[in-house]
């Protein structure tokens, strides 16, 4: 088995990944990028980026942009509907399909090395450095960053886990069949209908993504919920596909994000907010966090990754925690 040495080792190409990978490959830092898939893929996402998460990327996203979104309508149970509207857009919205992919490109291109379609089995901390694991070789790191999402593999090789209960997502496309150009630009929520849930509708430049989430125990509730939600307006063609289901994690102020010289973004450091279920933000936002602490460690000579774990406290805990207290979750 062959192996590869570097400053960094980052375990999964999302958008979190793939914005650490891109920032300290542009500080000149030896980064290997690894997914177990190989991009373009499907990912399950309702995929709104609002703008303050376009303004955070040092770089054009227009080439992934569905649709300009310059509307929302809430609706209660049904029934009663309240619309606003903006002059400017306020979110587009994207397939993560392309959207990922364009992240992980634009690593690539600042000099991250990538590989897809590499499977990891573990992170080993036996040693003076760490080692991520793979079938086919092994890379040594000074850091290493998991960004694999709900159940990281990374996060359970380092010994930290997610206290709090999960939110549980489902969603299904709805594409428009007459080749038509709908020029849909508002999206749809509807709460009150479920406890602790509500469902929402994105348009894409082909149809919907229709979407209800909920606490874990109400998970039985969502497939009903979604079925009669994508029924309820005549805007939206019928479903294309079968509904596919996935876990919001969620962070407690007190998990821990950071052990020696590993450390958690996004999805894998439960960084999402449990009242949207808005997840690209905290991801990206992580993402250059983590590149900001790392350099200065690997600068500094001295792996201090409590940098990160404390810059996350400041800047997007207070957010996510006040967004917990009228969200879905149960926790205090």
């Amino acid at each position: 088995m062959s192996n590869t040495s570097v400053d960094v080792v980052i375990v999964g190409a999302g958008p979190a990944g793939s914005t650490a990978a891109y920032e300290l490959a542009s500080k000149g830092m030896s980064v290997v990028l690894l997914d177990r898939a190989v991009f373009p893929r499907p990912k399950l996402c309702a995929g709104g980026v609002t703008m303050k998460t376009a303004r955070s990327l040092p770089f054009d996203i227009s080439p992934a942009v569905e649709r300009s979104i310059y509307g929302i309508e809430f609706t209660l149970n049904f029934g009663r509907r309240v619309s606003r509207r903006s002059d400017t857009p306020f979110m587009y919205t994207v397939t993560r399909e392309k959207f990922d992919h364009l992240l992980m490109e634009k690593a690539r291109c600042a000099g991250a090395t990538v590989c897809e379609g590499i499977r990891v089995s573990g992170v080993d901390l036996s040693g003076s450095t760490p080692v991520v694991v793979t079938p086919s070789r092994n890379f040594h790191a000074h850091v290493v960053i998991g960004a694999d999402g709900a159940g990281s593999r990374v996060a359970r090789s380092a010994g930290l886990s997610l206290s709090s209960m999960p939110g549980v997502a489902v969603q299904c496309d709805h594409l428009y069949t007459d080749g038509g150009d709908h020029n849909d630009d508002i999206v749809k929520v509807d709460w009150g209908t479920i406890p602790t849930g509500y469902a929402w509708a994105f348009p894409k430049s082909n149809g919907w993504s229709i979407g209800t989430g909920a606490i874990k125990p109400l998970t039985s509730l969502l497939g009903r919920y979604l079925w009669k939600y994508g029924n309820s307006d005549e805007c939206f063609p019928r479903a294309s596909n079968k509904p596919r289901g996935h876990l919001l994690t969620q962070r407690n102020p007190h998990d821990r994000i950071h052990n020696g010289p590993v450390l958690l973004v996004g999805d894998a450091a439960g960084l999402v907010d449990t009242l949207t279920g808005e997840g690209i933000y905290y991801a990206i936002r992580s993402g250059q966090l983590a590149a900001e602490a790392i350099f200065d460690s690997l600068c500094a000579g001295n792996i201090d990754l409590g940098t990160y774990e404390r810059k996350v406290d400041s800047e997007l805990m207070p957010e996510l925690n006040e967004s917990r207290s009228i969200g879905f979750s149960p926790d205090p």
